[in-house]
């Protein structure tokens, strides 16, 4: 994810503009959350993997993902700081 974070910034008459995000789409999922949702395969057959919950490899015709809770990443300590500051945060959810 760090890769696909970027930080624009310019100055406009009446102080700073600046544009933080990420262009990686597991980024957005991770900040705005997902809901339940059955996981894509990649391959024909049964899916495959080390589930770290359950100690071992497991096997499974399709796997049902419980959903991930926002995690504010970006928005939180933007708008922390900026309030500390004095300055104005505005924030927009822009995504697939």
């Amino acid at each position: 994810m760090v890769a696909s974070s970027y930080i624009d910034y310019q100055e406009n008459g009446s102080g700073y503009t600046a544009v933080v995000g990420y262009s990686s789409v597991v980024a957005f999922w991770q900040h705005e959350g997902t809901p339940p949702h059955r996981e894509p395969k990649t391959a024909p057959g049964p899916m495959s993997f080390f589930w770290e919950k359950m100690g071992r490899w497991v096997v499974l015709p399709h796997l049902t993902h419980p959903g991930v809770k926002p995690n504010r990443f970006l928005t939180t300590p933007m708008k922390r700081i900026a309030r500390a500051k004095g300055w104005k945060a505005v924030s927009y959810r822009i995504g697939p």
